[in-house]
């Protein structure tokens, strides 16, 4: 016993004498005064950077307001209106604050890809959808997406809800790929199908499945049948489309106007 509680003695003295030997990085007082030097150098330079910029815009408003062209000076005299114009900031904080980034990432993926079709030549994804591919049912569309119904899920609000006299097929929109067959809780049996290029058509509501996963479909093709009518006249399916993994509004893809 008293061998064991010697070498446990032993022990714990080296372990000490570790921990005396041993300095923690942060207390080096070295490292802390470089540190301190790089952020007052990272601090002069982004002064003088600021300066600099201030300085050219100054020399850039000197020589507009000396040289007596057209367009200078009508440069001159707009920037002259913007930099005397009165601001009321909360208005613009009023604004800023109901800008819907949603809606700003649309417009400049638009934007991008309008650019983008203008260089190569090619038609665009909305272009493309809008000439080759058809809606699932010949009916009017009773829910846009976005929109809210009562009685409808929030989870049917990234799609459109369409009706049409009951019974009716649904058409598979566009060639492409059976990606998957299910029923979701909410919105019932569904079939999804991969178009390539980013887009995917989902058709949930379904009564009847009349395609197997993995099957190659073409536009127009039958892949699933509403037989129940409500009110006693008219059948519903709820249709999602999607590019890139993010579902877009129907309605400005596929014409549902007939």
């Amino acid at each position: 016993m008293g061998s064991y509680n010697s070498h446990y003695e032993n022990y714990y003295s080296i372990l000490k004498e570790k921990k005396r030997s041993v300095r923690h990085p942060a207390y080096n007082p070295h490292k802390t005064k470089s540190r301190e030097r790089s952020i007052k150098e990272i601090l002069v330079k982004r002064v003088i950077q600021e300066l600099s910029g201030v300085l050219c815009l100054f020399l850039i408003v000197i020589f507009c307001r000396y040289i007596n062209n057209p367009k200078v000076q009508e440069f001159y005299s707009y920037s002259r209106l913007l930099v005397n114009k009165n601001y009321d900031i909360n208005t613009a904080f009023e604004k800023v604050k109901n800008i819907k980034l949603e809606s700003l990432r649309n417009k400049a993926e638009e934007y991008i890809e309008s650019i983008k079709n203008k260089l190569t030549g090619e038609q665009g994804v909305k272009e493309k959808t809008l000439d080759y591919y058809s809606p699932p049912v010949s009916g009017a569309v009773f829910k846009s997406f976005g929109s809210i119904k009562e009685g409808i899920p929030e989870s049917m609000n990234k799609g459109a809800i369409v009706e049409a006299k009951a019974p009716f097929e649904v058409k598979c929109c566009f060639q492409g790929e059976v990606k998957e067959i299910g029923e979701d809780k909410e919105k019932g049996q569904y079939i999804i199908i991969n178009h390539g290029e980013g887009i995917e058509t989902k058709y949930f509501m379904l009564e009847e499945i009349r395609i197997s996963e993995n099957a190659k479909v073409n536009k127009g093709d039958t892949i699933g049948k509403v037989t129940s009518a409500v009110n006693g006249e008219k059948g519903y399916i709820y249709f999602e489309l999607s590019y890139m993994g993010e579902e877009k509004n129907p309605e400005e893809y596929i014409n549902f106007n007939f």
